[in-house]
């Protein structure tokens, strides 16, 4: 089934996988937490979504906004996400309501063992910044130290998450994914451009570089105002 990031990453015209990416996500899923932090426009959730389609393991997707900080919102959006790829998870987990006591937490925990079998799996907590709420922050911590046999926990967030993972850093447990990581490279600008039937001299490509610092966002409008109309060193000048 596709979700609404999926689609919104398909409709892109300006998208553009990038294999250095996927290898290095293949390195994180070692490690039993991966945090990908970086501001706006820096292609974190596209990055993500590639891997995991590359990564062929089974995938649940949380997008969430500022309306999560709202224990029961939390829950509906949690709960319809799951219904996605585990209907009977979704259903019994949906009964229970959102886990804010530790008994209700204990009855997730054993719903998630009877229901979420052993495979490989990526769990994704995107635009995790904007969590804030306490209860939720919470829930989030413990389900990352509960977290099935084979599954990994992707948290895409623009700054900090707001959890205690000290454990985790401490016992070199956690792989980080930064904006020096997701800034594209000049092969990969090159490429980029190439693929979007634009030819640009080598000039070009550095003064882009050097202007953009590798920055997806800006490489994105770029590459768009080019086909209105070709030329950059022009823009290069204004700056």
């Amino acid at each position: 089934m596709e979700t609404a990031t999926q689609a919104r990453l398909d409709s892109s015209f300006f998208h553009f996988e990038r294999p250095r990416l996927n290898r290095l996500f293949m390195e994180a899923v070692k490690y039993p937490l991966v945090i990908v932090c970086a501001g706006a426009g820096y292609g974190k959730t596209s990055a993500v979504h590639d891997f995991a389609r590359e990564y062929q393991a089974a995938t649940a997707w949380v997008q969430l906004s500022e309306r999560d900080n709202v224990g029961g919102r939390f829950w509906e959006n949690f709960t319809h996400s799951m219904l996605k790829v585990n209907k009977p998870f979704a259903d019994a987990i949906g009964k229970i309501g959102f886990p804010d006591t530790a008994e209700k937490m204990n009855q997730y925990q054993n719903l998630l063992r009877k229901y979420v079998p052993i495979t490989k799996r990526i769990a994704v907590l995107d635009d995790f910044h904007f969590i804030e709420n306490p209860a939720v922050i919470r829930f989030v911590e413990e389900s990352l130290r509960n977290m099935p046999e084979g599954t990994v926990p992707f948290l895409i967030t623009r700054s900090t998450p707001r959890i205690n993972i000290a454990a985790y850093i401490s016992s070199d447990r956690i792989f980080n994914v930064n904006e020096d990581e997701l800034c594209f490279t000049e092969g990969e600008l090159a490429q980029y451009f190439r693929g979007q039937g634009i030819s640009l001299a080598p000039d070009s490509l550095r003064g882009i570089m050097q202007d953009t610092g590798g920055w997806a966002f800006a490489i994105n409008l770029i590459a768009h105002s080019y086909k209105k109309a070709p030329g950059y060193e022009g823009m290069c000048a204004a700056r």
